[in-house]
């Protein structure tokens, strides 16, 4: 429970025959992390072995099983074309199906075969439906930008289809800025020898609709002045010969629009019928696709292969027993203790009751393997703190029934999420336990309902008629909090024989602690005295002049958890004044209860949301910072098995 679990560095032997069957199970048995195998040796007996190795090539399959793959996942793409109403979960968690679906055990083989045949029966279709819907689209926006410049145009009297009869003259229309109009219509008859010329209206503040006129032959520098100054030139495809152009082009787009509903209803009826089996066929690939993709860590000889990886200390068993079934006996294996150039994965060994809070210290930084695990401390701490800052019955019942309401519908789906919960339920525990301890339900609310105030309620004090008092704990708790992350640190040192830094970053802060409860408390003013100017030298020598600041770093420490008491004030403060604001209000006459009610409300679900996302917040902080600072360090790289992702599908036993 306090240091990551135990590594072992394994190396697998066995035949070429069996390579599908042993990636399959360790995929399986989920307890394996697989390490590129490097093509060096620690000895020269190693060397020679290994340069009879080579790495291996990815092999036909490979690429068959990475083409279905990418053909099939097109396949859902499409199908999410067409818009559906999801239930509320499985938009919220942007779920492709709700479920598990069973599928039965199959090889790649098997897999391969389902894909091709799906992919025949449905590929044509959807891919045809794609092009037609996707085709229409493009064509929509066409018309609908032609249209928008045609009524521009039309606006100002220019006739489009009268431009586009005209052979041996250039006319371009378009916008550009008005504060160019005179430059460019100068630079227009100068370059064209006055055989061009420039008409123009405004058509907003900053902008003005043109039409220039040239000589076929004039036209590439007419584009280019244009372009000079700015102008957005209107392209038009050959449109035809009609009366009424803006008429065609509203019955082309509304012809469009009928035909991309066409496509997508198609689509639609597609999805209902196909879409869980392509997602399904989907997960299936990514699998085989993962398992096959592990040859690459391989290395290979003439008819067998050597794969090696790492494998927490207490699954040596289970993989050997897994081996051998896989490979019917057909495998060396062979186990090391890591080296001292060996960086382990972090695979964190908390008992189940913790196993939720390791997504704390995973948000800060795993510890590096062999270092302390501090999520044993840290999870319950969390916890109390940010249940303290909170100290409200009524808020922390809400959040003990929000995270109910998470765990039970929702947890399911996510693991994080679940987490999540867990811990939103411990702090509302908290705050209701607090609340009771110092009166507040709603703050004061109490004394407007039954008559009586926080301080009569109250079990232990409370913290607006007794601010000081708090501090006063706010202040002892952050003293037993970090010393104890002092003491982590001091084992560390002595584990690490870092002996320099157990003096100079603990020892030396149990001295001025002493020395001033000394002076402080006048047991031995003297004695306390001669101890700090001993801890000074003993700081100056080890870590120099700047190692002075540090002793105002540890005094800045413990201040800082004076946020205890300030947020639990707080509370307590602006729950008193959404409490008086409802009061207030309340004997205005006639209206009076309404807008006290929504004042009494409204407040009090802000306090709580503002409140607790506080309580998270600081909580996180005072570990993360403050006792972090003491002895963790943290940089671990996460322990992650070789595995089969699954969200969708189950595979039957």
């Amino acid at each position: 429970m306090l240091r990551p679990e135990d590594m072992r560095l394994v190396t697998i032997y066995s035949l070429d025959s069996e390579r599908e069957s042993v990636l399959k199970n360790l995929q399986k048995a989920k307890i394996v992390q697989l390490k590129e195998l490097e093509l060096s040796g620690s000895s020269k007996h190693e060397e020679n072995i290994l340069n009879t190795l080579r790495r291996s090539a990815p092999t036909e399959k490979i690429k068959e099983v990475s083409d279905a793959l990418l053909r099939v996942s097109h396949l859902v793409h499409i199908c999410k074309l067409a818009k559906v109403k999801l239930p509320f979960v499985q938009e919220m968690f942007g779920l492709e199906i709700l479920g598990k679906k069973k599928v039965a055990p199959k090889t790649t083989d098997q897999v391969l075969k389902e894909a091709q045949k799906t992919l025949k029966e449905l590929e044509s279709q959807l891919l045809s439906l794609e092009e037609a819907y996707t085709d229409n689209t493009e064509r929509l926006q066409q018309y609908r930008e032609l249209l928008e410049t045609v009524l521009k145009l039309e606006s100002e009297g220019i006739d489009v289809l009268a431009i586009q009869k005209l052979k041996a003259t250039s006319v371009v229309t378009g916008i550009v800025p008005t504060q160019n109009i005179s430059k460019m219509s100068s630079e227009i008859e100068t370059q064209t020898d006055g055989y061009g010329f420039i008409i123009s209206k405004e058509h907003s503040k900053k902008e003005s609709i043109f039409l220039t006129a040239t000589l076929s032959e004039n036209s590439s520098k007419i584009h280019f002045i244009l372009k000079k100054y700015g102008a957005e030139i209107f392209a038009f495809p050959q449109l035809p010969d009609v009366k009424n152009l803006t008429k065609w082009l509203r019955t082309k787009i509304t012809t469009t629009e009928k035909a991309i509903k066409e496509a997508l209803s198609e689509i639609k009826k597609q999805r209902q019928k196909h879409f869980e089996t392509l997602v399904v066929l989907r997960e299936e690939l990514e699998v085989v696709k993962h398992r096959l993709d592990a040859t690459h860590k391989m290395l290979s000889g003439q008819k067998f292969f050597v794969l090696q990886g790492w494998v927490p200390k207490g699954k040596i068993i289970e993989l050997s027993k897994v081996l051998y079934e896989a490979t019917r006996g057909y495998v060396v294996i062979e186990y090391e203790r890591p080296s001292q150039n060996d960086e382990p994965p972090v695979k964190l060994t908390n008992p189940k009751w913790l196993k939720p809070f390791e997504m704390l210290t995973e948000l800060y930084a795993l510890p590096k393997y062999g270092d302390l695990d501090p999520t044993f401390i840290v999870g319950p701490v969390f916890l109390v703190f940010a249940g303290f800052m909170l100290t409200d019955f009524v808020y922390g019942l809400g959040l003990v029934i929000l995270g109910l309401a998470m765990l039970l519908y929702f947890s399911k789906y996510s693991p994080g999420l679940k987490n999540a919960a867990i811990s939103i339920t411990g702090i509302g525990a908290f705050s209701v336990i607090f609340g009771v301890l110092t009166g507040s339900y709603l703050g004061d609310a109490m004394s407007y309902f039954i008559g009586k105030s926080s301080s009569e309620l109250a079990l232990w004090k409370d913290p607006l008629a007794d601010p000081l008092y708090f501090l006063i704990v706010s202040i002892i708790v952050a003293l037993i909090h970090l010393n104890i992350g002092l003491f982590l640190g001091l084992i560390e040192d002595i584990r690490k024989k870092d002996y320099k830094t157990m003096v100079s970053e603990r020892i030396v802060w149990w001295l001025i602690q002493l020395s001033v409860a000394l002076m402080y408390f006048k047991i031995s003013p003297t004695l306390g005295k001669v101890i700090f100017g001993i801890t000074l030298i003993i700081i100056l020598a080890l870590s120099g002049p700047l190692g002075i600041l540090g002793v105002t770093g540890f005094m800045g420490d413990v201040i800082s958890y004076s946020r205890l008491f300030a947020l639990a004030l707080s509370t307590a403060g602006i729950a008193m004044t959404v409490n008086l604001l409802a009061d207030l209000l309340y004997d205005i006459p006639y209206l009076g209860i309404i807008f006290a009610a929504l004042i009494f409300i409204g407040g009090h679900l802000f306090s709580f949301a503002m409140n607790a996302l506080g309580a998270f917040v600081h909580s996180i902080r005072l570990q993360f910072v403050e006792f972090f600072g003491k002895f963790y360090e943290g940089g671990g790289d996460k322990f992650q098995p070789f595995a089969e992702e699954r969200y969708y599908t189950e595979v039957e036993e």
